[in-house]
């Protein structure tokens, strides 16, 4: 778990901007060092060295005209410097860590010069010779350690305050984003209806304005349609009983049993449709029952078990109660095993109905030894009218509504329906329906 939070966080926007900016800050840095360096110090450096001469030559002055010892240690203290001082009849050091004379100028190989700064073990030094002697000059270490040491502090202060900040700033500015994913995942459930209330005035605040007008043409074209389908499906209800009707005035033959199976087709589908849509709209309210599942699908299986086109295992000793309309779970179990049967070899490898239950759901799943169902097609297995044969024949596998209308009944139930499958080895329909309160015993 925490590798997979740290990779979502790498491959998170906010992470990405934030890099980029430390990366541009690092860049904008080196960039202004060098041209710092070789614009600024190249040109000015004459005019540096000239300053930190003339520095050195006013604390030499300063010191010189002290009168005591003790009025030097205090002035150079006061000054936060360490000196050290060497002539021909007398040295001094108000401070034992500078270095002497011959370490300097053993490590620099240097000549006797009036003035020059080195650097000496990390600390900066001012060498001044006149004539009554050499100085060196430095900082107080304890005095350049505490500044350096707030300097840090205020700029930990200071980077922690700009990334307090920024993150603010960037959270707000990204926040449309948080509801256009959240958007696309209501979408991606077949909920057409949510739209995004937070919109600002930016190119994102113009995207969520776009998504929510997709949204909504997207509803308006699927209510058209299914308005569509319900229209057509209860015109149809009234021609197909005439045809019905007037097929009883036909002598019994070939012709006449082929215009009954294609009616009963079709009104197969006009009612499959409308069931669907009555489940959807709430009005379609079931007639829940505490029933035994194995029970209740040996009924429904009956005729398929005594054939030997199917068999049924009970993966627990104990009962297994639902609250189920049977009714409609009946349509739902016969439309998968019709389907199981259509593209499966039934006489050695009958279809397998397994049942078992655990604390909460009871589990069904119904096997088969078929031809299986190309992966690319297993999302859209459940949405109307849809078929894996896209030539569409009806011998091959009806008008694409069963496992839709199968889908309904069973959410309709609280529970859930998935599919797995595989080319040439068959396909698995795995139900979830919610357990009774005193379902096992």
């Amino acid at each position: 778990m925490p590798f997979r939070s740290i990779k979502k966080i790498k491959g998170s926007l906010f992470f990405k901007l934030l890099f980029s900016i430390i990366v541009i800050g690092i860049l904008i840095q080196i960039l202004i060092t060098v041209f710092f360096r070789g614009t600024f110090l190249g040109r000015q450096k004459d005019r540096v060295h000239q300053h930190l001469s003339n520095y050195a030559n006013y604390i030499v002055k300063d010191i010189e005209s002290q009168k005591t010892m003790e009025d030097i240690s205090r002035f150079v203290k006061g000054h936060g410097l360490r000196v050290r001082f060497e002539g021909k009849q007398i040295a001094w050091s108000t401070d034992k860590s500078i270095p002497g004379f011959l370490q300097v100028r053993r490590r620099h190989h240097m000549m006797d010069n009036e003035f020059h700064p080195i650097h000496y073990k990390d600390d900066f030094y001012l060498l001044y010779q006149n004539q009554n002697g050499i100085y060196l000059i430095s900082s107080d270490a304890n005095s350049g350690f505490s500044r350096a040491l707030w300097g840090l502090i205020l700029s930990l202060v200071g980077i922690t305050f700009f990334l307090i900040f920024f993150l603010i700033i960037v959270k707000r500015t990204l926040n449309p984003l948080k509801y256009l994913m959240k958007g696309v995942t209501e979408v991606s459930t077949g909920n057409f209806d949510y739209r995004i209330q937070k919109t600002g005035k930016d190119e994102l605040g113009e995207l969520s304005r776009a998504y929510n007008f997709m949204a909504q043409r997207i509803s308006e074209m699927l209510h058209m349609r299914k308005q569509l389908l319900l229209d057509v499906s209860h015109e149809l209800r009234s021609p197909i009983t005439r045809a019905r009707i007037a097929l009883e005035f036909l002598e019994d033959g070939k012709p006449k049993s082929n215009i009954l199976e294609e009616l009963d087709t079709l009104e197969s589908m006009t009612s499959e449709i409308l069931e669907s849509e009555r489940l959807e709209s709430g009005f379609g309210v079931l007639e829940q029952v505490r029933t035994d599942v194995f029970d209740m699908i040996n009924r429904f299986m009956r005729p398929y078990i005594e054939n030997g086109h199917v068999q049924i295992t009970k993966e627990t000793s104990k009962l297994i109660y639902s609250p189920v309309d049977e009714k409609r779970l009946s349509i739902a179990f016969k439309n998968i095993i019709e389907n199981c049967l259509k593209y499966s070899d039934t006489h050695d490898n009958p279809v397998q109905i397994l049942i078992d239950s655990d604390d909460r759901v009871v589990k069904i799943e119904i096997i088969d030894h078929g031809s299986g169902i190309p992966e690319e097609d297993i999302p859209f297995i459940f949405e109307p009218f849809y078929r894996v044969d896209k030539s569409r024949n009806i011998n091959t596998g009806g008008y694409g509504l069963g496992l839709h209308l199968v889908k309904k009944i069973i959410t309709a139930h609280k529970g859930e329906i998935s599919i797995r499958s595989e080319l040439e080895k068959g396909t698995t329909v795995i139900i979830s329906l919610p357990c009774d309160k005193n379902e096992l015993y």
